[in-house]
């Protein structure tokens, strides 16, 4: 994914919290993405409440793109 004025930084972020989001709830396909299963990706880490804040919303930035 290539997003023009975006950090690669941010690019990696973005690369690598969809790829674990993918790969913990078996989502293959965008179309299959739901806020449950989201909420349930973000609920099986042992984060902290601002960590889990930065996933989803490096998840949202994603998806609205």
């Amino acid at each position: 994914m290539r997003v023009e004025s975006r950090r690669e930084r941010t690019l990696e972020d973005y690369n690598r919290h969809v790829k674990d989001y993918a790969k913990k709830t078996g989502i293959e396909r965008l179309g299959d993405t739901d806020i449950n299963s989201i909420y349930d990706w973000l609920g099986g880490m042992n984060i902290g409440t601002q960590t889990r804040q930065t996933r989803l919303k490096c998840l949202r930035a994603f998806f609205e793109r």
